[in-house]
């Protein structure tokens, strides 16, 4: 199978990125598409991100302790974010087919206490981002309590090293690889170097636990079997419901204000989030196993 990485698989990846600036564009229509607001929006990330986090409590660490600017209007474009989830993915498989028996790499990332969460649950939940240098720069050290993470990174893990498919991204330096979620590792428990009890988070306070995770295999085999028309169909009328959305919006707005939120209002949009994962494992899955079927 030859495995070409398109432009819009491209693009997808530099608006989680946040690399705005270099959106590859040959017709007048792309033209208008990537310099529309919505691809002109710094830290969609987040958005990205925290959808495919269980409950509240992504939102909860990100909005209310470490005040991050969430752009929450990208929720108005539901049926967009879903589109880029399964372009992200798909680069990565199409990188593992073309970096197949290269062999494991090793990783590293500063995460916050909350992703505790994810190292019991053994596997990501969402986007997650690592590093192939061990960096101490502050930005990465500003999080509501400091967790040590390295990976060891098998190449039959879907994966991407940013700077293999992004030559010109403004974040070189940061040596960024992306691992997709839905990843289920394995875990040890490793021992904090004289140099890392010298970190200090947004607290300032010192790391609270290290681990290394070792990644397995996707957790997207018994995802939904139903074709992308019936996803299209089906599950994206729920999710881009504008009821579900505007009420995403209360939600997200309302931690950022301080604003006392009705239970049933976040209950409902919890239940909102579990549409949203469990479609974007089903796209997943059939960019997994078309890249994987002679594996």
């Amino acid at each position: 199978m030859d495995v070409i990485i398109t432009s819009q698989e491209l693009n997808s990846l530099r608006f989680y990125q946040g690399d705005l600036l270099h959106y590859i564009t040959t017709t007048e229509a792309e033209s208008i598409k990537y310099n529309s607001p919505f691809y002109k929006t710094k830290g969609a990330y987040h958005i990205l991100n925290l959808l495919l986090y269980p409950g509240m409590d992504n939102e909860i660490t990100r909005i209310c302790h470490e005040n991050k600017k969430i752009p929450i209007h990208l929720l108005e474009n539901m049926s967009e974010l879903i589109a880029i989830y399964g372009d992200i993915f798909t680069v990565m498989c199409k990188y593992q087919r073309m970096n197949r028996r290269k062999g494991s790499i090793h990783a590293f990332r500063k995460d916050r206490m909350q992703s505790m969460a994810m190292v019991d649950n053994h596997a990501t939940f969402a986007f997650t981002s690592c590093s192939l240098k061990d960096k101490v720069e502050d930005y990465f050290l500003k999080k509501d309590g400091l967790l040590l993470l390295e990976y060891e990174i098998a190449d039959s893990i879907p994966y991407v090293v940013m700077n293999d498919v992004l030559i010109d991204n403004p974040y070189q330096y940061q040596e960024e690889i992306l691992l997709p979620p839905f990843t289920a590792f394995t875990v040890s428990e490793l021992k904090f170097t004289e140099k890392e009890l010298n970190y200090k988070d947004v607290n300032k306070e010192p790391p609270k636990g290290k681990y290394l995770l070792s990644p397995t295999h996707m957790l997207i085999q018994d995802a939904s079997n139903d074709s992308a028309r019936e996803v299209q169909n089906m599950d994206l009328l729920n999710i881009c419901d504008k009821e579900q959305i505007d009420r995403a919006v209360r939600v997200l707005k309302g931690l950022a204000e301080g604003v006392v939120i009705e239970e049933s209002e976040v209950s409902s949009y919890c239940d909102w989030k579990k549409e949203v994962q469990k479609t974007v494992r089903t796209i997943m899955r059939k960019s997994y196993f078309l890249f994987n079927e002679d594996v």
